[in-house]
Formats: C-alpha cells, structure tokens, sequence
C-alpha cells in the first residue's frame, strides 16, 4: 500500500477518535470474556503491555502488583486510564516502550485498524520483540455489511479486506480491515492458543496468542 494512503488511513483514525473518544469510552467499560482465558493461560505476569490500550479497561483484571503500561495515540482515551498506571502516547510504530520487555503483551481491537498486510506484520513482529514472555492479539470479525462510503482515497488503492465503519448515529467514520483467518495463522510460528470470543454470539473476535522474541516455545498448540 502507498504510504500516502496509509497515512492518510492513519489520519481519518485519528480524527474518528478525537472526536468520539467519550462516547466510545463509555460503550466499552466490561472487560471482554476473551481477556480471561488470556490471562488464565499466559503463566505468572508481573508485567503487562497494552498496545492500544483506549481507555485501559484491561487493567482492572490484573492484581495490584502488575506494573501495567498503556500505550495509544489517543490523548483523551489516555486521560481516562487510572491514574496509578503508567501510559504512554504514541502509536505502536513509534514504539514509546523503548527497549523494554514485559511478561505479556496484548494488541485488542488494534490489529483491524493498522493497514496493509505488510505494516500488520511489522506490527507482530514489533509486539513480539517487546516480549520475554506471551504475545496475545484480536482479530476482530466484523460484519462487512456495516461498511459505509468514504471517498477519501481511490478504492483502488485499498487492498482486500479494507472497509470503513460508522459509529453511533454520527457521522465519523473509521478505516478497518477484516483480518482473514489464512492472515492471522501467518503471525505466529508458534501458536499457543487460538480461539474465538465476546460479543453477543460469542465470535466477534479471533485471538491469538504466541510467544515472544525472546522466549522459547515449548510447543505450539492449536485450540478453537
């Protein structure tokens, strides 16, 4: 994808959340059911980075003694993380964490917003070489009939995949793309765990989770 493209995707996002912040900060307060078997299975977590954290709602699962970091590039979700956690503005190219490593590393509801399939590689690899520990990511499996018009870049320049979504009765609008399955198995060459969770049918999101850079597999194990 031309880079002018992505940043102009990158921008209209940008914009989608500026804008709708509140509003989309109080619609997403729960924690997902997904979120609970991450951590059931990640193994003893003394460390968490959130990689698009919104509003940091993540961290309410976590004990007290968890250092938590929440990174993302939107300054009004930020403010509403707690203010005992640590947070980071910027995006996950900009990599804020700097060199550090954390036990387990979680990208929700990011991966759909990054485009081109080679920048969501890049994206992997960057949350894996954050990790010493377990990496866990959503695919979120939208319905591409909630697609609306945008005519902001030539179709032509998108890739398969790629759609724009409404919020609310608003009129923002925000670029997602629909994660293939044969997409998400390529991320990882060790999958701990795959399956599918929350929302109303209990199949909105695809996760999955594998290890970091700088751990070693003790086998890959494939559950749905």
């Amino acid at each position: 994808m031309d880079p002018r493209v992505v940043a102009r995707l990158e921008a209209l996002n940008a914009e989608f959340y500026d804008r709708v912040a509140a509003d989309f900060s109080a619609t997403r307060q729960s924690p997902w059911p997904g979120w609970h078997r991450v951590l059931e299975r990640a193994g003893p977590v003394r460390s968490v980075l959130d990689v698009g954290c919104g509003n940091g709602r993540f961290a309410a699962l976590l004990p007290d003694d968890v250092e938590y970091v929440g990174v993302d590039p939107c300054a009004a979700l930020l403010a509403e993380v707690p203010p005992h956690h640590e947070t980071l503005l910027g995006g996950w190219s900009e990599r804020p964490w700097g060199t550090r490593t954390f036990d387990l590393v979680v990208a929700f509801g990011l991966t759909h917003h990054v485009a081109s399939a080679a920048r969501r590689r890049a994206l992997i690899s960057t949350l894996r070489a954050a990790s010493h520990g377990r990496v866990a990511v959503t695919a979120w499996r939208f319905d591409p009939a909630r697609a609306v018009g945008w005519d902001g870049v030539p179709a032509e320049a998108l890739e398969d995949g790629d759609y724009f979504l409404g919020f609310g009765h608003g009129d923002a609008v925000r670029y997602c793309h629909l994660v293939s399955d044969a997409e998400l198995e390529g991320w990882f060459d060790d999958v701990l765990d795959d399956f599918v969770s929350d929302g109303r049918d209990g199949a909105s999101n695809r996760y999955c989770v594998g290890s970091g850079a700088s751990s070693r597999s003790n086998g890959s194990i494939r559950r749905r």
